[in-house]
């Protein structure tokens, strides 16, 4: 459980030896070319040509330490909260960071992923610092004190909560469902 090394996202995919696309605006207009790339931004994630989530990944790091940076040490308001509304902050960060990104986290499905590790111990840190834990607090005590669960349950609770709301949403069974659904 040491200190993680710093990461660094894997190189990007080369491009493709395709033709590019085309899209025609109207009949008497020529058609305008969309070449290929190798890293597309939709809805303001970045996703790579292979699928790799090393972006989103990186987005949901950043962020965390950012909102926890900026409020647990410095805010003066939340220094002067009792420690189960700093737990209760702390819950909610990570929470609403992770549901944001979690559903672009595709390849870390188990506790042995390098990003998992690093995420988890991330999160250990920072509970660890709100606690005011020793350093060499066990991992399963920083998270109980905390009530934290590891990454690998986030995530799985992310994608059963997107399976069954697709299961069980009212229009599911339309012959034309809202896009939404």
């Amino acid at each position: 459980t040491g200190k993680p090394l710093p990461y660094v996202p894997r190189p990007l995919p080369p491009l493709p030896d395709l033709p590019p696309l085309y899209i025609s605006h109207g009949v008497d207009t020529d058609p305008t070319p969309v070449p290929w790339t190798s890293l597309y931004k939709y809805l303001g994630f970045m996703l790579r040509a292979d699928l790799l989530d090393d972006h989103a990944y990186e987005r949901v790091e950043k962020k965390t330490k950012a909102a926890a940076e900026r409020l647990f040490p410095h805010h003066r308001l939340v220094r002067s909260w009792p420690l189960g509304q700093k737990l209760q902050l702390l819950q909610t960060i990570v929470l609403s960071v992770s549901t944001n990104v979690m559903p672009l986290l595709a390849s870390m499905r188990c506790m042995s992923e390098y990003k998992t590790k690093r995420l988890d111990q991330l999160w250990k840190k920072i509970a660890r610092s709100t606690l005011r834990l020793p350093g060499s607090s066990r991992y399963s005590y920083v998270v109980a004190e905390a009530g934290l669960g590891d990454v690998t349950s986030t995530i799985t609770q992310h994608r059963l909560r997107l399976q069954l709301s697709l299961e069980l949403h009212p229009l599911r069974d339309l012959a034309a469902p809202p896009i939404a659904c």
